[in-house]
């Protein structure tokens, strides 16, 4: 008698639903690529987006895996792309005037990413600027601290 959990060879795995590490993966090495959607506003906030189908993505897939709407994964996915592509956003901070960098950056910190779909399957993301300086300050901190 043949296991339940075991797969046959020749057999197709199960779709029942996609493992988080499986579509971290999936975005991590994709060649997909991340818009800045304006600069920083007023309020210190970045949004990008990225493609689902340029990310290996979909709407099934992203239906059966329950766990991709936790807070958990999207603050994970949004930290990848953002180091990812860390040269890109930090562009951004050079941007900021002086005069309002203080007020702007080093008053807040980042703390969660917001997430949503949009209707043609744009996965748009929100985070705060602040998140980028901690990238690019923390080898410096460990070397202080």
């Amino acid at each position: 008698m043949q296991d339940a959990t075991r797969q046959v060879v020749g057999e197709k795995p199960s779709r029942q639903t996609d493992f988080p590490s499986k579509l971290l993966a999936r975005i991590s090495n994709s060649e997909a690529i991340v818009v800045v959607d304006g600069g920083v506003d007023k309020n210190g906030d970045v949004h990008f987006s990225i493609p689902m189908r340029q990310a290996g993505l979909s709407r099934p897939v992203w239906s059966r895996t329950p766990i991709v709407r936790t807070p958990f994964f999207v603050n994970l996915l949004g930290e990848i792309l953002v180091r990812k592509n860390i040269g890109m956003f930090s562009k951004l901070l050079t941007d900021i005037p002086p005069d309002s960098y203080d007020k702007l950056v080093n008053c807040f910190k980042h703390r969660h990413f917001g997430m949503d779909i949009d209707e043609n399957d744009i996965l748009r993301f929100q985070f705060h600027i602040s998140l980028v300086q901690k990238i690019l300050t923390e080898d410096v901190a460990d070397i202080f601290a």
